[in-house]
């Protein structure tokens, strides 16, 4: 499923690239990344609670599995918090991620800490076709405060062009994004930072028959150790089945029980060799 939460998820992933150029990221992407939290699936299924345990298969000898990560939902489907253990993988943090929701159930504030300090906070709002038009996040260390305002340009659905205003603190720079569509998907969405005349990314998406998404890049002109580019294949019912970097090769595979929960994940290196289990166990709403 491809949503608003969804992208927020990405933009708390890539803080490593920049603020300034995260926060954009949700707007140029609105079509543009596969997640594998579906809202409707998990509203069906009435889930209330999600644990995922890993299992690292380079400890032959040893059950060495750890409990990595916990989702809670809501009783609509909607992810309200993800906390996540990095000291399975060695990192002494553990982190948590919050959603809180208006009352259209669009994504109004995501709230991130470490080890119970407070890391970042964004608050959202949208216009009346339900696009982003505000976002105002605060960054705890180094402090900043930073307000984006967003104009699209075109089609309510397929808007030709975006023209966003960043204070930065004190400073201001405005960035302009260009999309493209074909049956109207978004296939393309390029930005450029017009105060300092540079480009900023491109994100490339293809599709199948079928207007599945079969292939995602993403190219960040300023720093290239971030770009990746993942291919999707799918399983008989419609369902993300294999995802793979064709940068990295670091590929995973994705299982689901008879409802369409995901029951386990595959992790492979780039030898193709099998890293890691992930296994997830469902607790539901009464």
């Amino acid at each position: 499923m491809i949503n608003q939460l969804s992208l927020l998820q990405e933009l708390i992933h890539r803080y490593k690239i920049g603020i300034g150029i995260c926060i954009l990221l949700i707007i140029n992407s609105i079509n543009g990344f596969a997640q594998y939290d579906d809202s409707a699936v998990y509203r069906t299924n009435k889930v209330k609670h999600i644990e995922s345990k890993v299992h690292f298969l380079q400890f032959k000898n040893s059950n060495d599995t750890c409990l990595f990560e916990v989702k809670e939902v809501n009783s609509k489907g909607l992810l309200t918090s993800i906390r996540q253990n990095y000291m399975c993988y060695g990192s002494q943090v553990l982190a948590e991620t919050t959603f809180e929701y208006d009352a259209k159930d669009r994504v109004s504030v995501v709230t991130s800490t470490q080890n119970d300090n407070l890391i970042s906070q964004t608050k959202l709002a949208y216009n009346t076709v339900g696009k982003i038009s505000r976002e105002e996040t605060k960054v705890i260390d180094p402090y900043l405060i930073q307000i984006n305002t967003n104009q699209y340009f075109g089609p309510d659905k397929t808007p030709d062009s975006l023209i966003t205003v960043q204070v930065n603190n004190a400073d201001t720079t405005r960035f302009k994004t260009t999309f493209t569509y074909e049956k109207g998907k978004q296939t393309r969405a390029e930005m450029v930072d017009l105060t300092n005349s540079q480009p900023v990314s491109k994100h490339v998406n293809k599709y199948d028959s079928k207007g599945r998404m079969v292939r995602d890049e993403f190219i960040l002109m300023q720093s290239y150790d971030n770009d990746d580019i993942t291919d999707f294949t799918y399983n008989e019912k419609g369902q993300i089945f294999k995802s793979q970097s064709e940068i990295s090769k670091i590929a995973a595979e994705f299982y689901y029980d008879k409802k369409g929960l995901l029951l386990k994940t595959f992790y492979y290196n780039k030898f193709e060799a099998l890293e890691r289990e992930v296994w997830h166990k469902y607790t539901y709403w009464k």
